[in-house]
């Protein structure tokens, strides 16, 4: 059941907002919440920070970056590629998409790492 509009204010109120400024904040919220993991899909190493940052959004495409690259011994790798360079690895947008899951995503970036630092090397 919805709130009365006086106990939306007297909550606002509260916390020192406007009523516009809560449903903003819900709104928001709601907005960024992402799916969560299949339960058919194979969990990442650090599955339990995946899951305290989401699925499918930037913040989580970033941490699977960064630990594909320190699963192959590279642990600054992604961080200074994509910070110095902007570039992201294949799969980035599929894996924002939901269309690649977070394993597998993990998986092609471990092998990306491995190919760029190839590479350099030459």
């Amino acid at each position: 059941m919805g709130a009365s509009l006086d106990l939306q204010e007297s909550i606002a109120a509260f916390f020192g907002l406007s009523c516009e400024e809560i449903l903003a904040r819900g709104r928001e919220i709601l907005s960024s919440q992402t799916k969560p993991a299949r339960r058919d899909e194979k969990p990442v190493p650090f599955q339990d920070k995946l899951d305290m940052v989401g699925h499918n959004n930037k913040l989580a495409a970033r941490l699977i970056a960064d630990e594909a690259a320190r699963a192959v011994g590279f642990p600054n790798f992604m961080t200074a590629i994509i910070d110095s360079v902007g570039i992201y690895p294949p799969g980035w947008q599929e894996y924002l998409a939901g269309e690649l899951s977070a394993y597998d995503f993990w998986e092609e970036t471990q092998q990306y790492v491995l190919d760029q630092v190839g590479k350099l090397r030459k």
